[in-house]
């Protein structure tokens, strides 16, 4: 996959069992969008990508969709390491049949972008609560733009 692209539009998944961020850019800047919630607080995987594939993907004409990989601090892969995983591999099925399999969905390392989207926003510790996944999935975005394919974790989910 080629370096991020200025003038192409991406989107930026902060994936969670709970909540899960999107964000989108054109060129280098990034913004956040919105934070989607489990209906009825169960957890519905299928209902998560038909949102993200057919709103944030197919509706905006996007190019690419990076998803944000948690790893540990030191760099190895955790149990939400390996759910994310799952998740990418439901989403890159639900990616083929919608937009081909030409089009990249991008593991990328998000470690330290919550605590980043929290200093941004003011609200280290989180402790009134505040739903900041979508300010995560765009310092994702912001990170993949910045480091270009040096620091990729794989693309369509290899």
């Amino acid at each position: 996959l080629p370096p991020p692209t200025a003038g192409l539009k991406s989107l930026g998944v902060d994936y969670g069992l709970i909540h899960t961020g999107i964000a989108v850019t054109i060129g280098y800047e990034s913004q956040p969008v919105t934070v989607l919630s489990n209906h009825n607080g169960k957890h519905n995987t299928t209902h998560l990508i038909h949102t993200i594939v057919d709103t944030y993907l197919v509706n905006s004409n996007a190019h690419r969709c990076v998803l944000g990989l948690p790893l540990e601090r030191n760099g190895t892969e955790g149990r939400q390491s390996e759910l994310t995983r799952e998740f990418a591999s439901r989403l890159l099925v639900g990616v083929v049949e919608r937009l081909g399999p030409e089009f990249p969905v991008v593991l990328w390392d998000e470690r330290f972008t919550s605590m980043e989207a929290a200093s941004r926003l003011g609200i280290l510790g989180n402790p009134n609560g505040e739903r900041m996944d979508d300010v995560s999935a765009s310092v994702i975005l912001e990170d993949y733009y910045k480091r270009g394919s040096q620091r990729q974790q794989g693309t369509n989910t290899d």
